[in-house]
C-alpha cells in the first residue's frame, strides 16, 4: 500500500513538473508573440506612411521615363535637321553616320538599364557610377558630331548665329537629357530604401506565425498534461 502510494506521490511530482514546464513555456510563447505583433504594427504604420511617398516616387520615375523618350525624339529630329542642312561631303557623312549611330546606341542601352533598374535596385551606386561614365562618352561623341557637321556646313551656315544657334540647341538637349537620367538613378536607388521595410515586414510575419505554431504545440501539451492529471 505504500509503495503504491509512493508511486502515485512520484508520478504527481513529475506532473506538476511537467506543468510548470509547460506553463513557462506558454508564458515565454505570449510575451514573444506580443513583442512580435507589436513590431509587425510598427512596421504597417511606417509602410503606410511611406507608401504615398513611393507611389509619388514611382509616378516621377514613369514621367521621367516618357521625358527622356521625348527628348531622344527631339534629339533625333535636330541631328537630322543638322545633317539635311550641313550637306556634308560623302566621307564627313559616313563619319557624322556613325557617331550619330553610336549615340543613339547609347541613348538606346539608357533605356534599357532603366527598365532594369526597375526589376531590381542592388548595385544602384556602382551602376550610376558606370552611367555618369557613358554620359561622358556620349557627350565626346555628340562633340564630335558637332565638329564633324560644322566643318560640312555650306555658306549660309558658316555665319555665326545660325551655327551657335544649331550648336546650342543640341547641347542644351543632350545635357537635359543626361540630367534626367542621372536623376533617375538617384531615385531608383531611394526606391530600394523603400523596399527594405518591405522585406523586414514579411521577415517578421513568418516569425510570428511559426510563434504561434509553437504556442499551440505547448498549449495541447499543456493540456495533456491536465487530462492526464485528471
Amino acid at each position: 500500500m505504500q509503495l503504491k502510494e509512493s508511486k502515485a506521490s512520484g508520478r504527481i511530482y513529475e506532473l506538476e513538473k511537467e506543468t510548470e514546464r509547460a506553463e513557462t513555456g506558454k508564458q515565454s510563447i505570449e510575451l514573444k508573440l506580443a513583442k512580435l505583433n507589436q513590431e509587425r504594427k510598427n512596421l504597417s504604420v511606417e509602410m503606410n506612411r511611406m507608401n504615398p511617398e513611393l507611389l509619388k516616387l514611382k509616378d516621377s520615375i514613369n514621367k521621367r521615363s516618357s521625358y527622356i523618350a521625348e527628348l531622344e525624339k527631339r534629339i533625333n529630329e535636330i541631328v537630322d535637321r543638322i545633317y539635311k542642312d550641313s550637306g556634308p561631303s560623302a566621307e564627313q557623312g559616313a563619319e557624322v553616320k556613325a557617331v550619330t549611330g553610336q549615340s543613339a546606341y547609347e541613348i538606346c542601352k539608357w533605356k534599357e538599364d532603366i527598365r532594369e533598374w526597375k526589376l531590381k535596385s542592388d548595385g544602384c551606386e556602382q551602376e550610376a557610377e558606370e552611367w555618369k561614365e557613358k554620359a561622358s562618352n556620349a557627350r565626346t561623341n555628340i562633340s564630335k558630331l558637332v565638329r564633324l557637321t560644322s566643318s560640312g556646313l555650306n555658306g549660309s551656315l558658316l555665319q555665326d548665329k545660325h551655327k551657335e544657334k544649331h550648336d546650342t540647341e543640341f547641347k542644351q538637349k543632350f545635357d537635359a537629357l543626361v540630367s534626367e537620367i542621372e536623376r533617375a538613378a538617384r531615385n531608383l536607388k531611394a526606391l530600394d530604401r523603400y523596399e527594405s521595410p518591405r522585406k523586414k515586414e514579411r521577415a517578421v510575419s513568418e516569425e510570428f506565425d511559426l510563434a504561434r505554431k509553437d504556442e499551440k504545440e505547448v498549449a495541447d501539451k499543456h493540456n495533456a498534461v491536465k487530462q492526464r492529471r485528471e
